[in-house]
Parts: C-alpha cells; structure tokens; sequence
C-alpha cells in the first residue's frame, strides 16, 4: 500500500492545485483569452490525473478477470448519473474519481479471498467487508480527496440502513456514495461471477426496482430506470472499449488545441510587447522635445 500511496500523492497534490487555480482565475482580472489559455492547461493536466486514476483503479480489476473493468464502468457511470443530477462540476468529478478508486481497498486482500470460487466463509466475508474502511484510509490524507475518501468509505451503505462499515440510513449516507452504491451493484448483477451467470438487463431493472428505498436511494433508483437508455451503455462490456476510444480522441484532440492555443496567444503577446516598446521609445522622445538641455 506504500507504493500505492506514492503515486496516489502526486496526483492529489495536482487536484488541489488545479482547484486553486480555477478559484483564483475567478479573483483576478485575467483577459478572456488569457483565461481560456490557462484553462486549457490544467484541463490538459487534469486530463492526465484521470488517466493515473484510472489505471490505479485497474489494479484490482486485472487481478481478477470477472471483473476487468469494473472500475471504469462504474467510475463512468456515476459521473453521468451526477450529471444527470445536475450536480456542480467539482462534485461530478468527486464523483468520478471516487467511482474509479471505489475498490482500492482490496489491494489489501489476499487472492485466496479475492479470487475464491466457492463460497466464502464468514471470516472471508468480514474481511471482503474491510475494503471500504481500508480504502479510506489509503485516500484520507491526501489533500483533495476529503470527499473522495468518504465516498469510498460508504459505498457499501445500504439506504435502509443495512450496510457496511458504519450501517447508515437514507440521506445520512453521501450521496455521492449513494451514487456510486447503484453504480456498483448495477455492474455486479450484468456480470458474470464464478458462482453465478450475470443477470440480463431486464432482470437488473426488476432488481433495481424492487430493492428501492431498500438497497438504493429511491430517487437514484428512479433516475436510472427513467434514463436507462442514457445509462445502459455505460454498463455495456461491449461498449467499454469503443468509449474508451472515444474518451481517448476527446483527450487527443483537447491536447492538439493546447498545442495551438498557446502558439497563437505568444504571438499576440510577442506583437503587443513590441507594441508597448515602440509606444515607450515615443513617449521618451517626446520627453527629450518638451525638456531641452
């Protein structure tokens, strides 16, 4: 977990910093221009923050390959259902990252747990129980990721008050652990599992709407039965390679901006410096005329 840590650091050092940028551009008189420069850098940054996140959350997605995947399509899927929240951008992307980083907390169970065909037994189960709590203790201490670290605390929290670790009920849970709770479970049920086929799409909406105001918030539940066309397609693991593709062209094209955008800024800025030198030069001449030796 020290290593994980360690790449986990940077990129919460990089978070904060990109935050206090965008609240300082608010406070301060940058031109249009020079605003939209500086955005696309840190969009560009940001950009390679959620790359580092997501192959982190792969980690344990590779170790075993029912579910590779799985902390893609959630952390996906979450974001878009807080978008169809309405929620603000800063929280979508809590939202996101946490969805992502969801089931960091198993990197510290053995493969003979993880892995295990057969049923686990209770001391197995309780320790699969652990991952949240050991996950928040991974994410707690970097800067940034408060809120990141309770949602992958409470992801497990039932609405109803049944869940794990802390057993919170209805709005005492985050919601954007609510959030990523649907999330997770609608993945588990449309995947296979050693002891179980996964279940179809139609079977997963009868589950969904028979576990409301139970397993998951009943207005999360509801948006996902209502947007299930907008939401499928992120749980699909046919579709999982096609929108990372695209995802990976958005960013592609994003960064070839960048290169464009700053070029065309220097420009106007190396022209507006010879500008202010001429307009200096004639200024000082003028100075001279006015006093004569």
């Amino acid at each position: 977990m020290g290593n994980l840590k360690s790449l986990l650091q940077p990129l919460s050092i990089t978070l904060k910093r990109i935050r206090l940028n965008h609240k300082r551009e608010r406070q301060t008189g940058l031109t249009g221009e020079e605003r939209n420069i500086e955005l696309f850098r840190q969009d560009s940054i940001l950009y390679d923050a959620h790359d580092l996140v997501e192959a982190i959350g792969s980690v344990i997605d590779m170790r075993d390959h029912y579910t590779y995947g799985h902390s893609i399509r959630v952390g996906n899927a979450s974001q878009k259902m807080a978008e169809l929240l309405g929620l603000s951008s800063h929280e979508i992307e809590n939202i996101h990252l946490a969805g992502h980083l969801h089931d960091i907390g198993k990197v510290a169970l053995p493969d003979s747990i993880l892995l295990k065909q057969g049923k686990l037994s209770l001391q197995e189960f309780e320790r699969i129980e652990e991952h949240p709590v050991t996950g928040y203790k991974i994410l707690r201490k970097l800067r940034g990721f408060e809120k990141i670290s309770a949602y992958v605390l409470h992801h497990h929290e039932r609405y109803d008050g049944k869940g794990y670790p802390e057993g919170l009920k209805g709005s005492e849970i985050p919601l954007g652990s609510r959030i990523i709770a649907v999330a997770d479970a609608i993945d588990a049920m449309l995947s296979d599992r050693p002891y179980r086929k996964a279940l179809t799409m139609e079977e997963t909406m009868k589950e969904v709407e028979r576990q409301k105001g139970k397993q998951f918030d009943p207005e999360l539940a509801t948006l996902f039965l209502r947007e299930i066309d907008v939401l499928a397609p992120y749980f699909s693991k046919d579709g999982l390679e096609s929108s990372l593709q695209e995802e990976r062209n958005l960013k592609y094209q994003h960064r070839e901006n960048t290169k464009i955008q700053p070029q065309e800024h220097t420009k106007r800025m190396c022209r507006s410096s010879q500008i202010q030198t001429i307009q200096r030069e004639q200024a000082h001449t003028r100075q001279k005329r006015t006093f004569p030796a």
